[in-house]
């Protein structure tokens, strides 16, 4: 398994994140937020994983004492833009000293890759920080919503993939484009799925939890590459392909 915590902070208003085709109907007014992507590893010298089902899957950890996190510096995303800002220190005590009163914390989640079924694990906090026994939550898979949007593009009609920590939907819509291969594990791709249904081929994007979003982003390259690929994939209201190697694994 691989993990990471993705803070996101929105200054001075919470916002989520949507990608879509460049046909996408109207984007919101310029927007901005602070993010934050740090590595999660879990000591596994002295917790063992908890057994999911068949024998192999694993489930992380419950409770906070194994897992070891390195806070990953700060971004800003402005309209599109994304810088990375230097603080004295990184940890959320060192964001909230230096942004002040008016920063307000819009999501966190904590994220793993499960190698043996293919899916992604989360929980809505850092489980650095946070006991499980003091929240009502688990570790489950992501899960979407789908919804039919109006779109300048031939056809007027695509389906949206609203991202979220549970969702009715297990695959994400139907017309997914290029990010899904990117973004998205295997099993969660509508055409590699062995039972799609009926169709229509036109995608309006992804939506949904921004954490998730970074999430997803910060898993679809390797450790090294997580910087490059924020900068260049996370723009407003499309995603840039970066065509890196996965960091699912």
């Amino acid at each position: 398994m691989s993990a990471g915590s993705t803070p996101a902070f929105a200054y001075p208003q919470p916002v989520s994140s949507a990608w879509g085709i460049p046909s996408a109907p109207v984007l919101p007014s310029p927007i901005s937020f602070l993010f934050q992507v740090s590595d999660l590893r879990v000591d596994y010298n002295h917790h063992m994983p908890r057994a999911d089902g068949p024998p192999g899957n694993w489930l992380p950890p419950d409770n906070r004492e194994p897992f070891e996190i390195t806070y990953g510096p700060l971004y800003s995303w402005e309209d599109g833009k994304v810088n990375s800002l230097q603080l004295p220190g990184n940890t959320p005590a060192d964001i909230r000293y230096a942004c002040g009163s008016n920063m307000v914390e819009h999501s966190t989640a904590s994220a793993f890759f499960q190698q043996q079924t293919g899916k992604m694990l989360t929980v809505p906090f850092n489980v650095a920080e946070v006991n499980f026994t003091s929240t009502p939550y688990d570790w489950r898979t992501i899960g979407f919503s789908h919804r039919e949007v109006r779109l300048a593009a031939p056809g007027g009609v695509g389906n949206l993939s609203i991202l979220d920590f549970t969702g009715e939907e297990r695959l994400a819509a139907p017309g997914s484009t290029p990010w899904v291969g990117e973004l998205l594990p295997t099993v969660y791709d509508y055409y590699r799925s062995p039972t799609p249904g009926a169709t229509t081929p036109v995608s309006a994007g992804l939506c949904g939890k921004l954490c998730l979003v970074l999430a997803l982003l910060a898993f679809s390259c390797t450790r090294d590459r997580v910087d490059r690929v924020l900068r260049y994939s996370f723009k407003r209201g499309f995603y840039q392909a970066h065509g890196s190697p996965t960091g699912r694994m």
